[in-house]
């Protein structure tokens, strides 16, 4: 059986290639079914090419991996399952655009925020509450873990004369509490943005036994491109979809 497998190497030294070797010889002397590989990327053409450059060498069995962003992968399964996830219909997502105006509309709801920098410069705060709730899902924090991490900061704010990291703690701190608001917001529209698909995703492999063991079955082999751009969330569900037999390779540039 294949044994997970860690690939490092610069640009133009054939990552590629090697991971259409790896693939190819999961089919042709491992018995894999090609249905059965699951690769995932972090752009469409790379998706594609994966697929046509297998298929080059193998032939038309190729076209059967499953090959495909992590992004694109996530949707198809909150599509599938937006029922378990509470919502009533398959969610729209969302742009970057959406995110703004969404938060833009409820900022007076928020009341008042701690910080100075936030209250002045709500185009700022919009900005910075979409890059940051991005890096809570991504970092798999739930509300819990979240509001420790705040009143860990909070309580440094006695002993903090220096304005300035006293601002970012108020920025955390307003961060953290319009989070559930502004996860509550989309829900009532029936929204996700991509950072829900990915903790979504999670959310169904962590609750959903059945869920996860019918991923586990469909995808017996899994590789990932660029696994450099990998995030945590990411990393574990990989990590989870791959179990227990742990066919996983991983490519990656360290360099970059």
């Amino acid at each position: 059986p294949a044994k997970p497998l860690l690939i490092l190497a610069g640009a133009g030294t054939g990552k590629t290639t090697t991971i259409v070797g790896r693939m190819a010889n999961l089919i042709q002397n491992e018995n894999a079914q090609p249905e059965s590989i699951l690769a995932l990327t972090f752009t469409n053409d790379a998706a594609e090419h994966l697929k046509s450059k297998l298929t080059n060498k193998i032939g038309t069995k190729g076209d059967d991996i499953h090959a495909c962003t992590f992004h694109a992968f996530a949707k198809s399964l909150n599509t599938k399952y937006f029922r378990n996830l509470g919502f009533v219909s398959p969610p729209k997502v969302m742009n970057r655009g959406d995110i703004y105006f969404l938060i833009r509309r409820r900022f007076d709801d928020l009341g008042t925020l701690r910080s100075k920098h936030f209250r002045r410069n709500p185009t700022q705060a919009i900005k910075s509450f979409q890059k940051v709730f991005e890096a809570f899902r991504y970092n798999l924090l739930n509300n819990h873990e979240l509001q420790k991490l705040q009143q860990t900061e909070l309580d440094k704010i006695s002993s903090i004369t220096d304005e300035k990291k006293l601002e970012q703690i108020y920025q955390l701190a307003d961060m953290v509490d319009v989070f559930p608001h502004y996860q509550s917001w989309k829900k009532e529209q029936n929204w996700i943005d991509y950072g829900d698909m990915i903790i979504n995703l999670w959310k169904l492999i962590q609750q959903q036994e059945q869920i996860l063991n019918d991923l586990q079955t469909t995808y017996k082999h899994v590789i990932v491109d660029e696994f450099q751009d990998n995030n945590y969330a990411l990393s574990k569900i990989v990590e989870k979809i791959a179990e227990p037999k742990n066919s996983i390779s991983v490519v990656g540039d360290d360099d970059q």
